[in-house]
């Protein structure tokens, strides 16, 4: 599958800090941790949209190592798919199931973007 510049791809195990802290801007993020083509091809749609001004971002995590994540995202389930970060890098919403992955993305990027986590 190909991305748009919207998707950064990650082979290590957990998100660089150049990906979080990125000093040109800061962006609500979804990390997608498997290899979902239908969360993944939402996730970019949603991700070209600007909503007020706030960028958005996928992070596809290709080999991602759950146990070392969730020392650096606190919070974060083990049986987590996917899930997104706002502006500040809070954990704002986890994906759990897949059955519905336009609606899962699409939640996942409205939570991150609520005021009480940026």
């Amino acid at each position: 599958m190909e991305f748009s510049d919207k998707t950064i791809q990650v082979d290590g195990g957990i998100i660089p800090s150049e990906v979080l802290n990125n000093p040109d801007y800061k962006s609500l993020k979804l990390v997608i941790l498997v290899a979902d083509e239908a969360l993944l091809v939402e996730a970019e749609e949603l991700a070209k949209a600007v909503v007020g001004g706030t960028i958005r971002e996928v992070v596809f995590m290709k080999e991602p190592n759950l146990e070392e994540l969730a020392n650096q995202i606190p919070g974060l389930p083990s049986n987590s798919k996917a899930f997104s970060l706002s502006k500040k890098n809070m954990l704002a919403y986890v994906i759990t199931d897949l059955t519905y992955p336009a609606f899962e993305a699409d939640r996942a990027f409205v939570k991150a973007g609520k005021t009480k986590f940026n």
